[in-house]
């Protein structure tokens, strides 16, 4: 059930210091219903192998997840980006898959942004 209210995070540009680091983002945010899945034992180890750390998978309406998709301009050409972070209870968590389950609902496996 879809009823704890995330924000969908989607990085428009970012500004870089003189030696390449980020120092500051253009974000747009839209909020969002989501359902709230942990990570099974199963799946946190095959991600670890995989050298990618998981916490959290948030399952959303593919149509929702859809408001996070934004055109940009890179280069001179357009470019779709869509959301890359999520919001919860206060805490970041970056986007690491994202996959349609069974039920037609997107889930987004995401780990805390430390």
């Amino acid at each position: 059930m879809n009823n704890e209210s995330i924000e969908l995070v989607t990085v428009l540009n970012d500004q870089k210091d003189a030696d390449g680091f980020c120092i500051g983002e253009t974000i747009e945010k839209v909020e969002v219903f989501a359902g709230i899945k942990s990570v099974g034992r199963t799946e946190y180890y095959e991600a670890l192998r995989s050298g990618i750390q998981v916490s959290i998978i948030f399952v959303v309406d593919p149509d929702d997840f859809k408001l996070s998709e934004k055109e940009i301009m890179v280069d001179g050409k357009n470019k779709k980006v869509r959301a890359s972070k999520v919001i919860y209870e206060g805490i970041t968590y970056l986007i690491q898959r994202t996959y349609r389950n069974n039920f037609g609902m997107l889930e987004m496996t995401c780990k805390e942004v430390e």
